[in-house]
């Protein structure tokens, strides 16, 4: 049985390797997510910041937001196949609730940001999001 569901997903890119290879370094999201079958609904960088601490030697990241749609089953494998990239220092995957998917998306694809006060004020019945832990590094 096929189960998809829609993620959010926030990978934190190395601003190095990403100045260098943009096209590389953020189509490699997108081409993961493909090659299991997932289908990707919003694909794009949100901003480029200090870090709090240095990962992998690195004091800045590219932050890039991604909203798809995958085979709940093949989650597990996208992890690791994110896990093993270089230019991918810390990411996240969050599923989205049904009632969610089509305003998150909207506002997404308009360039905006969703805050969490934002989901919390919405009249969707309140539910718990798997969240997978991040690569450790």
């Amino acid at each position: 049985m096929i189960t998809e569901r829609v993620y959010e997903a926030l990978f934190i890119l190395d601003s190095d390797a990403y100045g260098r290879n943009q096209e590389g370094v953020s189509g490699q999201i997108a081409a993961n997510i493909e090659l299991l079958g997932g289908e990707v609904l919003v694909n794009r960088v949100w901003e480029e910041r200090r870090l709090a601490y240095p990962i992998k030697g690195q004091r800045r990241g590219t932050y890039w937001l991604t909203y798809f749609k995958i085979d709940t089953a093949k989650i597990k494998e996208l992890n690791r196949l994110f896990q093993i990239s270089d230019s991918i220092l810390r990411f996240i995957f969050v599923r989205i609730p049904p009632k969610l998917v089509d305003p998150i998306l909207e506002h997404a694809r308009s360039g905006g940001v969703v805050r969490t006060t934002e989901i919390a004020d919405s009249d969707a019945e309140p539910q718990t999001a798997n969240v997978l832990p991040a690569m450790e590094g």
